[in-house]
């Protein structure tokens, strides 16, 4: 019976000791999984994380993307802005250069009259006359306007100064002053020689001698469609021809065409040789 009892008793106490060490395993097995699943959870929290640092680094990039081209395009329109100013600015520093130019030839003129009235007695003082502008034979494009400048002088005073141009005549009163600047653009409307005359009277009713000068109009347009062809058939004569012929009139261009010198008040006969050359251009099909 004792050897029964002792045997029993080896067996519970081994069949406790399994249990106990399964206990134990089981309670390691426990906390181990435990901080399985906290680092699992550690590493979802920093994935998901990662993933928003991403997107936002993705949002910034698109956003530093349209900056760039926005400065990009503000640099392009400065630039250009600055061009356009330097461009402006250089126009009006040429213009007023001419302006100043202008007033110091009137100045200078103006003096000049001034010397000349002082020497001339009472008895002989008639008015003085000067045009400054346009120049005698002198070229204007058949678009513009001519400006017309002239100075008139006269030390009793100046009643009325005359403008002719091409025969048609313009008053201008001078009210009484000893010194009076004619100015006025007119556009002639034609080709070919066209004058203008000025005449000053004085208070004392006392005209001056009448001035004039005459200057040409051409078509500078038409001018230049006639020496491109003619660059074409005389490829020798191209660097004269293109620099000459827009200021030289259409009698310089005939000339240069048929070999013989045409007078410059034969526009319209040149004008129907240029018609003529492009109807048979149009019936050739070029």
């Amino acid at each position: 019976m004792k050897t029964t009892s002792s045997g029993l008793t080896g067996v519970v106490l081994v069949l406790v000791m399994v249990v106990l060490v399964l206990s134990s395993l089981f309670w390691f097995l426990y906390q181990g999984w435990g901080d399985l699943e906290e680092r699992a959870e550690q590493a979802d929290v920093r994935a998901t994380r990662i993933g928003d640092l991403e997107q936002e680094l993705g949002q910034m990039s698109a956003s530093l993307t349209a900056v760039q081209a926005t400065r990009d395009a503000l640099t392009t329109a400065l630039d250009e802005a600055i061009e356009a100013h330097q461009v402006a600015e250089a126009e009006t520093i040429q213009e007023q250069e001419a302006k100043d130019l202008l007033a110091t030839q009137v100045a200078t003129l103006t003096q000049q009259l001034q010397v000349a009235n002082q020497s001339l007695s009472a008895a002989q003082d008639i008015p003085l006359v000067t045009i400054l502008f346009p120049g005698t034979d002198s070229v204007v494009p058949l678009t513009e306007a001519v400006e017309i400048l002239a100075v008139a002088a006269d030390d009793s005073g100046l009643d009325t100064v005359y403008v002719g141009r091409d025969g048609e005549v313009v008053a201008v009163a001078a009210d009484g002053a000893p010194l009076y600047e004619v100015r006025m653009e007119w556009t002639p409307g034609s080709i070919g020689e066209h004058t203008v005359v000025i005449t000053a009277v004085n208070i004392s009713l006392i005209a001056s001698q009448p001035v004039s000068v005459t200057f040409q109009v051409v078509d500078t347009e038409g001018e230049t469609a006639v020496a491109s062809l003619t660059n074409t058939a005389h490829p020798a004569r191209q660097a004269g021809a293109a620099t000459l012929l827009p200021f030289a009139g259409p009698g310089a261009v005939a000339a240069l065409l048929f070999g013989r010198r045409v007078s410059n008040a034969l526009p319209d006969h040149f004008g129907h040789a240029r018609h003529h050359r492009r109807q048979r251009r149009l019936g050739r099909g070029e």
